[in-house]
Formats: structure tokens, C-alpha cells, sequence
């Protein structure tokens, strides 16, 4: 499915999962500045919704304390319904070797709550990048 809206050219499509609605706005809000078009989703239905309405994203950011779920969870869900593995940033502030592991293990990206918003830009530019490394090495 491609996505249902029209993008500027060059702006990629981020999900953003995280049930704090101050959180969740300031992030879209920041990213969407960047020229990203930004979905938000405050649970992992609608992150689901979002992803049968928009395509699959080029990246998401998820929460990892969420009601009912948590972001490990949701990003396997996720990544089940898309038929691929999705470039992720999971966020929390749980700080635990064995979740950093499984993360890890996951291809996902694992950072400590709070983070400054530069950082995460850095992130988000970093995981665009390998990914669009990884989608043209066939064309090599």
C-alpha cells in the first residue's frame, strides 16, 4: 500500500507511538519541522489503524510503557502486518540491560526517557540513512 497522502519530495513518513499526549505532540511537532510527514497514535490499535490508512512506514518511535501493551510488542505486531522489518526507536524511561538486549536483538534502536530532541533528530536521520542504504543494495 503506498501512503494516502501526497508527501514533499524527499520527506519520509514517521510513526509515533507514545500514550503521554504531551510527549507525543511535542515529538511529532518537532519531527513534522524537519519535513517528515508525522502520524501520531496514542495506542497500538491506532498505530495499527494508522499503518492500514497511511502504508508502511519509513520509521517509527514507540513508547515502551504503554497501556495494555508494551513497545515491543506493538513494534512485533507491527512489523508482522507490514510483512517486513520497520526501522525503530524505542523510547523509555525503564532503564534494563535485558530490554536494551531485546531491542537490540530486534534491530531497534533503544533510548533513555528523557531525550533531548536534537539527539533524537540525530537518531532519526541515522536509522533514515541505513535504511536507505539497505533498500538500494540490490541496486549495486
Amino acid at each position: 500500500m503506498s501512503n494516502a497522502w501526497p508527501m514533499p519530495r524527499g520527506a519520509k513518513y514517521l510513526l509515533v507511538l507514545d500514550d503521554e499526549p504531551t510527549v507525543r505532540e511535542i515529538i511529532c511537532e518537532f519531527l513534522s519541522s524537519d519535513s517528515h510527514q508525522v502520524v501520531p497514535a496514542a495506542t497500538g490499535e491506532e498505530a495499527m489503524a494508522a499503518l492500514q490508512e497511511y502504508g508502511v512506514p519509513d520509521l517509527m518511535i514507540l513508547d515502551y510503557v504503554l497501556a495494555g501493551l508494551d513497545g515491543i510488542k506493538v513494534y512485533r505486531q507491527l512489523t508482522a502486518a507490514a510483512g517486513r522489518a520497520v526501522p525503530t526507536i524505542l523510547i523509555t524511561g525503564m532503564i534494563s540491560d535485558d530490554l536494551a538486549a531485546e531491542a537490540s536483538g530486534l534491530g531497534v534502536t533503544f533510548l533513555n526517557k528523557p531525550v533531548k530532541l536534537e539527539y533524537l533528530a540525530g537518531v532519526v536521520k541515522k536509522r533514515l540513512s541505513e535504511s536507505a542504504v539497505r533498500t538500494t543494495d540490490h541496486l549495486e
